[in-house]
């Protein structure tokens, strides 16, 4: 049986159980009695209902923050948040605030700066609003009424080599230079694998099954401080080739930061050695300064399980360690299912 048919159940058991209580209690009580205990019992339905979430006010024409995705041919633009009061926010709107929404951030024409490892990459020019065209929306989902707007767009790149793009734009300008001191491949490379080593023994992972993990190492000018910060990825690499017939899976994401003196420390750790269906993956995407505060960059990582559908999760550096303060919905649907 579904849960929402249990669910439903269960709660209609409880208002009958609840309905025969108070016809007991009213029994010999007088007329008005019986209304001010049904006006009583409106007030506390009332009550118990979800109050809406406040929408976003649209007026302020709020900072954005935009991820672009897909074949740099034909590419599409999803707002992912909105920066409000120094914080990142889910943007909440009703259909017609959607509708609005497309019509000030998705008009044909529109142009926003792109930007990668936080600094600038050309732009991203709206073709087509998700509503504009009267035909029909760009997208659409069986049995969702209200859609996350995508716009179909061009991007517009100081280098044309890439067939497939993953990048992000706001509408505010966010460049914030990092210049930080040089740290040599090999040096990040040596703190990977002891962060690696280090976190890894916790799940069971000894030094001979991480040496037989994929490692990539980024490093990136995040603001942290005088040092580069430095992300690791470690994944099993027979995940490409055995797919569900891998029975587990192994998946580190390891962010270092430096002291004054170049002493790196983990400051972010995500590990993983489980069962593949159980297996909850981490893959640094890009950071930039996206609420422009404390001139430190955010960092965005994609996480997901296997076969199943992605998220987005925002990274702030926060007393020493990134953690997170923002996550996407899994799907696009923003009808939100009811119990």
């Amino acid at each position: 049986m579904p849960r929402t048919t249990v669910v439903h159940l269960r709660h209609l058991a409880r208002v009958l159980a609840f309905g025969s209580v108070i016809a007991s209690m009213l029994v010999g009580v007088t007329a008005c009695d019986k209304r001010k205990a049904t006006a009583s019992l409106v007030r506390e339905g009332e009550a118990a209902k979800p109050r809406p979430e406040p929408q976003l006010n649209l007026d302020t024409r709020p900072t954005i923050l935009f991820q672009i995705f897909g074949d740099a041919r034909d590419p599409r633009m999803i707002p992912i948040a909105a920066v409000e009061k120094d914080r990142l926010h889910e943007i909440v709107l009703d259909y017609a605030g959607w509708l609005r929404f497309d019509s000030l951030y998705f008009r044909k024409g529109d142009a926003y700066p792109l930007y990668r490892d936080g600094k600038p990459l050309g732009s991203v020019r709206v073709r087509k609003g998700m509503w504009e065209d009267p035909y029909g929306p760009v997208y659409s989902l069986k049995g969702c009424g209200t859609l996350t707007p995508l716009a179909v767009v061009r991007v517009d790149l100081e280098s044309a080599t890439e067939f497939n793009v993953d990048l992000f734009a706001t509408n505010r300008d966010n460049e914030r230079p990092h210049p930080t001191s040089a740290v040599s491949d090999a040096q990040a490379r040596r703190v990977a694998l002891q962060m690696a080593y280090e976190s890894g023994s916790v799940v069971g992972l000894d030094h001979r099954a991480i040496d037989s993990l994929h490692l990539n190492v980024q490093v990136v000018e995040t603001g942290t401080g005088r040092w580069p910060t430095i992300v690791a990825q470690l994944i099993d690499n027979r995940l490409d080739t055995l797919g569900p017939a891998l029975t587990r899976a192994s998946n580190l994401l390891l962010i270092g930061d430096a002291d004054s003196a170049g002493t790196y420390r983990a400051t972010y750790v995500h590990r993983v050695n489980a069962p593949l269906k159980t297996t909850t993956f981490r893959r640094y995407v890009d950071h930039l300064d996206i609420l422009g505060v404390d001139g430190v960059d955010e960092i965005m990582l994609e996480g997901w399980k296997y076969a199943d559908n992605t998220f987005l999760t925002v990274l702030r550096f926060e007393k020493g360690q990134w953690e997170e303060i923002f996550r996407t919905r899994e799907n696009w649907c923003l009808e939100r299912k009811q119990d």
